[in-house]
């Protein structure tokens, strides 16, 4: 289920993307809570970068985040901006990467997936404020598969052009 909700999202949004041109390259900086539809979620700091270059309005992008009792997560992927209007975007992204689990949520298996939806506000200098919403899984590598859901507040910095 979880996998065609992806691929719905991505077919709704890829005509959205049309509309716009290429963003700038961004550095978000996000706080927020990882495993947040538990009982226990702990704080996380999440930074992720977004290059200016693309392919059909698909950017890659790369991050990492860590949470209080020592989980961190290290992935690469791939997002793509539907401009909502001028200053709204809905940016569904898709990524794996590697996750140790420390002292907190072990997910069963270190190779994980994550999928993830964000809405932002666009500012004038292309900054952008917003919430993201994301789940991690191994996407059922292992016969442990517990999955991890985050809700993640950001502020992206824009970046000078590459000239």
């Amino acid at each position: 289920m979880h996998k065609r909700f992806v691929l719905l999202l991505l077919s709704t949004t890829v005509p959205l993307c049309a509309q716009e041109s290429a963003a700038p390259s961004h550095l978000m900086v996000g706080l927020g809570a990882f495993d947040v539809d538990k009982s226990h979620p702990q704080l996380m700091l999440q930074l992720e970068y977004r290059w200016d270059v693309h392919f059909r309005h698909i950017r890659p992008l790369a991050g990492f985040f860590v949470a209080t009792e020592g989980n961190c997560y290290l992935f690469a992927g791939v997002g793509i901006d539907a401009f909502l209007g001028k200053k709204v975007v809905l940016t569904p992204t898709f990524a794996s990467g590697i996750y140790y689990h420390g002292k907190g949520k072990n997910l069963g298996f270190p190779i994980n997936f994550r999928s993830a939806l964000e809405v932002a506000y666009v500012c004038d200098n292309q900054a952008r404020w917003g919430a993201q919403f994301n789940h991690i899984s191994n996407a059922g590598m292992l016969w442990k598969n517990p999955g991890a859901d985050s809700l993640v507040f950001f502020y992206s910095i824009p970046l000078p052009r590459r000239k």
